[in-house]
């Protein structure tokens, strides 16, 4: 458990596009469609200086989402959740005592954030490469 206090961790924030057009799971994304789903510049500079200011390390715009790097306890704090870790390595969004999975959906962001943020996901680790990711 010191391994996870210690270590940053990583998540992908999925944002909401333009004209707050929401991706759904079924959604497909091309280059026809791309500008509806893709957030505009004054999303993008909010969130940054949010995450920022919480104290993550937010990385560049890929896509429709944003990476943002931290310690377990500044994304638990932020957004008012516990993390796990599971034996595949995967980490994991805990609310109110109920394991959520690696995704924390928009109803469970906080409000600074909600109107923004479609999702906050970990990625599932790669199946190749270090033994220790």
């Amino acid at each position: 458990m010191s391994e996870l206090k210690q270590s940053p961790i990583s998540a992908q924030v999925i944002l909401v596009g333009r004209n707050q057009n929401k991706i759904g799971g079924q959604t497909v994304i091309t280059s026809d469609n791309i500008s509806d789903y893709s957030p505009n510049e004054n999303t993008i500079s909010e969130l940054n200086k949010i995450f920022s200011d919480k104290g993550f390390e937010v990385g560049g715009m890929f896509g429709i989402s944003i990476s943002v790097t931290a310690p377990r306890e500044v994304f638990e704090e932020f957004l008012e959740v516990n993390i796990y870790k599971e034996k595949d390595g995967s980490f994991g969004f805990v609310s109110k005592g109920k394991k959520l999975g690696r995704e924390l959906k928009n109803k469970f962001l906080p409000g600074i954030i909600k109107d923004k943020v479609l999702t906050i996901t970990f990625t599932k680790p790669p199946d190749f490469g270090p033994a220790n990711w």
